[in-house]
């Protein structure tokens, strides 16, 4: 279940955002999980003695070993990743038919994963590179009518992956539980609740410095990225924007029941417990107030993504309209097509330009597109209305009116 979730959340990644905020990212997925690992691994192992500190699943453990088979895993993964990517993005290019590119986008993150895992390099960095990669490139190689198809196959997919691998915990504990009778209810849910607190603490520990500290001591740094707000910051460091779930999860429930030396992995139904509880502090508690949290602390993103969304409508409508006369020109169609496309994009153009109306949210050119969109949703209720009574009557048949209605789905949604 991991590959698709991964490669999903990666699709939509922003690979400018993520290459212009790549130190940042790479401070809170690095730095702050190693630093999270180290001390709970210390605060539960002084907690449960039974929990071994070691690397049990070999017996022995080497630093420079482990750091340099870091640095090939990562590196072999990112590699897997790319070479996927490309392989499938021809692919997307040869074929041109929404079912296959939707089975495709599919295959494509176990490729990635599998392909990687087989050469003992990272599949998580091979399925997330693919994601990202063809994510970039979507525009081009997928069609309009693809696009709206995976989306609601993809928005699917990913809420029945996530709420199947919790149920297939919630249908564990009851075992969990038999297994951890050793322990009084009381002195698990105490060490569970600890475990959460070390983990939200470790985060405001490490965030707050590394926000400030490294700007503080470089100007350069400072100029080329400035101190982020300290709301915003608080909001990150609160843990109240930890992503812990199905990763995590995922990782616990892959822990196996024997070691390759025929011994029982040492409590991995307590490590399993204690995952439980941390994600359902996390996940549930904090993910719950966020909302709150954000209004309390009147986090804005300001007006900088309304007004560069109006720029882009602005500047891909006067596209069009030099389009529509090069066009035109070059294959001697008519004036009066040319005027009725012309005048569709001119009136938008016109309404995108009226700072008056964006100021006080009202002007006649926003009062004319508020009652044209009426009039068109009324129109297009009125055709659905009519394909449905033609159907009923045996005077349509089924087929043809999906497809209308298809159409006519597609128009309602552009109107908003």
């Amino acid at each position: 279940m991991l590959p698709p979730l991964l490669y999903a959340q990666a699709w939509f990644t922003s690979w400018k955002d993520f290459r212009d905020n790549l130190r940042p990212i790479s401070m809170l997925a690095v730095g702050l999980v190693l630093f999270t690992t180290t001390v709970v691994a210390f605060v539960a192992h002084a907690l449960v003695p039974e929990l071994p500190l070691a690397a049990v699943t070999t017996g022995t453990f080497s630093l420079a070993e482990a750091g340099g088979g870091f640095a090939l895993v990562v590196a072999g993964g990112v590699a897997v990743g790319l070479a996927v990517g490309w392989v499938f993005a021809k692919l997307l290019c040869l074929v041109r038919d929404d079912l296959i590119d939707i089975v495709l986008s599919l295959v494509c993150p176990y490729a990635a994963y599998l392909g990687a895992e087989r050469l003992h390099f990272s599949g998580v960095l091979a399925t997330v590179t693919a994601g990202i990669w063809l994510g970039a490139r979507s525009p081009e190689l997928l069609s309009a009518s693809a696009r709206l198809t995976g989306e609601a196959f993809w928005n699917t997919l990913v809420f029945l992956l996530n709420g199947v691998v919790f149920m297939l915990i919630g249908l564990q504990l009851p075992e969990i539980l038999k297994n951890l009778q050793a322990h009084s209810r009381g002195e698990l849910l105490g060490i569970a609740a600890a475990l959460a607190l070390i983990v939200i603490v470790t985060r405001i520990v490490w965030v707050f410095p590394n926000a400030y500290l490294p700007r503080r001591l470089s100007p350069r740094l400072r100029a080329r990225d400035p101190m982020p707000p300290w709301r915003n910051i608080t909001v990150v460091a609160l843990a109240w924007c930890g992503m812990r779930g199905v990763v995590s999860l995922a990782a616990a429930l892959a822990i196996p029941r024997t070691l390759p030396n025929g011994q029982e992995f040492p409590e991995r139904d307590l490590i399993l417990f204690f995952t439980f509880s941390i994600i359902l502090v996390t996940l549930v508690g904090q993910g719950l107030s966020l909302p709150w949290l954000i209004r309390r602390l009147r986090v804005t993103t300001g007006d900088d993504d309304a007004a560069g969304e109006r720029e882009a409508r602005r500047s891909a409508a006067q596209a069009a309209l030099e389009r529509i006369g090069t066009f035109a020109s070059g294959n001697g169609l008519t004036g009066e097509a040319v005027r009725a496309v012309e005048t569709l994009y001119q009136e938008r153009l016109h309404h995108l330009s009226d700072e008056l109306a964006d100021v006080l949210g009202w002007s006649p050119a926003r009062q004319r597109a508020v009652e044209s969109r009426r009039l068109f949703r009324e129109a297009v209720t009125a055709e659905r209305e009519h394909l449905i009574a033609l159907h009923r009557q045996h005077r349509l048949s089924k087929d043809l009116l999906h497809k209308l209605e298809h159409e006519l789905d597609l128009e309602e949604a552009r109107l908003g």
